[in-house]
Order: structure tokens, then sequence, then C-alpha cells
């Protein structure tokens, strides 16, 4: 009888230390959950630590790159008051400043056949935009020229939308009330004239400018290349326009300044043009 009460008190402790593991198990489980909580929320914050500087440096380069190209009317019209030469030849010399900031990145590594096609096609947007710039700002004021090539904020978001990708209803009133901005601080109340319809054209071309860089850069990765490619085009059409409309005056008989105006030009203004608003 005693083997008989001793096997009936066996299985009540069998399930005690069972009872006692489970829990034990289950403390063990609860650790690492919390470890493994505690490790997630780390790398959640983490990654959210990363993702708002990445956005915040972001947001501060685009607010230096909006306030340089924003300097740059100004100090073109400043140039063309002041320089004896045409604004074929200043446009020639600022660009072949921009571009001796970028050469030396095309020899790192071979060109692609792609890069060339996307920087020649580039270059020549920003070359057509630059001239329309410099005629508009001859014949109206740099305030004028600042507003009228602020239109470049409405042309991208309409040319993404055309391209079938849809375009946040808050994009286009935030470009518009840009735009009202930036008309109540610069413009002067006098008549549209050509220099503003010319640099509204320069605002277009800026436009599809961007737009077609948007869709190379996707594509194409070492973004120093094609920006060289870019700026070597550029001075390469700036410099020809040069060179023609020097022919076209001489064979006009028109008496150029010689090579001495060079060094009457305002050359700080220059240097500024080329490598801070142009070359970066």
């Amino acid at each position: 009888s005693t083997s008989v009460e001793e096997r009936a008190q066996v299985p009540p402790v069998q399930e005690h230390l069972a009872s006692e593991s489970s829990k034990a198990h289950d403390v063990e489980l609860l650790k690492d959950i919390s470890e493994n909580e505690d490790r997630l929320l780390a790398e959640l914050s983490s990654e959210g630590a990363e993702q708002y500087s990445g956005s915040f440096r972001s947001l501060a380069l685009l607010n230096v790159a909006a306030c340089l190209f924003g300097s740059t009317s100004v100090v073109l019209k400043t140039v063309e008051e002041s320089s004896p030469l045409p604004f074929s030849y200043i446009t020639a010399i600022r660009f072949l400043i921009a571009a001796a900031c970028f050469a030396p990145a095309l020899y790192k590594k071979k060109l692609s056949a792609e890069k060339i096609r996307a920087g020649g096609e580039l270059g020549l947007w920003l070359f057509f935009g630059y001239i329309a710039q410099a005629i508009g700002l001859e014949t109206t004021s740099a305030a004028r020229g600042a507003f009228t090539l602020a239109f470049t904020v409405l042309v991208v978001p309409l040319l993404v939308g055309f391209e079938g990708r849809k375009v946040p209803t808050s994009n286009y009133i935030g470009a518009i009330v840009a735009l009202c901005g930036v008309g109540l601080l610069t413009t002067s109340g006098e008549a549209f004239s050509g220099g503003d319809a010319w640099c509204i054209a320069a605002a277009a071309l800026f436009g599809v400018h961007k737009w077609r860089a948007e869709n190379y850069t996707r594509r194409i990765n070492d973004t120093s290349q094609l920006t060289a490619m870019q700026l070597v085009v550029l001075a390469m059409a700036s410099g020809s326009l040069a060179l023609g409309d020097y022919s076209l005056h001489a064979l006009q008989g028109v008496e150029y300044p010689s090579l001495s105006a060079l060094e009457t030009l305002p050359w700080p203004e220059l240097l500024y043009m080329g490598f801070v608003p142009t070359s970066p």
C-alpha cells in the first residue's frame, strides 16, 4: 500500500516541476521579447533621427540653392551694365570658368554614351535658358527678372504632370503662393516688356532642364561626370556664340573692344557667377 501511495504522489510532483519549468520558460520568453522591443525601438529611433537629419539637410541645401539662383539676376545685371563687352562674351567667360571647375571629373573614368548624350542635351537646355535670361536682363530690371524666372517653380510640376506622374495639389498651391510672394517683393508696377517675356522663356527652359535632369539622374549614379559634361557643352556653345557674334560684327565693319578691355571687366562678379551659382 505504501508503494501505491508513493506512486499516487509522483504525478503532482511532476506536474509541479513542469509548471515551474513553464514559468521559467515564460520568464525567459518575456525577457527576450522585452530585449527585442528595446532593440527595435532603438533602431527605429536611430532611423527616424537619420531620416530627419537627411530631410533637414536636403531642405537646407535647397534653400541655399534658391538663394544662389536668385542672386544670379542681380549679379548678371550688374555685369552687363558695367562691362564693355557684349553679353555673348560675358556668357562665354562665365561658363568657361564653371567648366574648368568640373573638367577634372571627366577623367576619373571612361564616359559612357548615356552620360555624353545626357550631358549634351542638358547642357543645351541650360545654354538656351541662360541666353534668354541674358537677353531679357538687357531690357528689364534685376528685380523683375528674378520674379519672372521664378516661373520655373510652376513649369516643373506641370511637366511632371504631363508625363503622367501624379503631382499633389499642395505642390501647385505652394508654387502659386511662392510666385505671389516673389511678385509682391520684386515687381515695380511697370508695364510688361520684351525683357520680361525673354525671362519667362528662360524660366520655361530651366524648368525643362530640371525635369530632364531628374529623369537622367534616376539612371546615372555618377552625377559629377554628368554635371561636368553639361558645363563643357555649355562652355562650348557659349564660346561658339561669342565667336559667331564677333565674326558677324567683323563682316559688318563694327569694331569690338580689344583684348585690353578684359582688364576692365568686373572679375569678382564674373568669378562669383562661374564658381558659385553655375558650377555647383
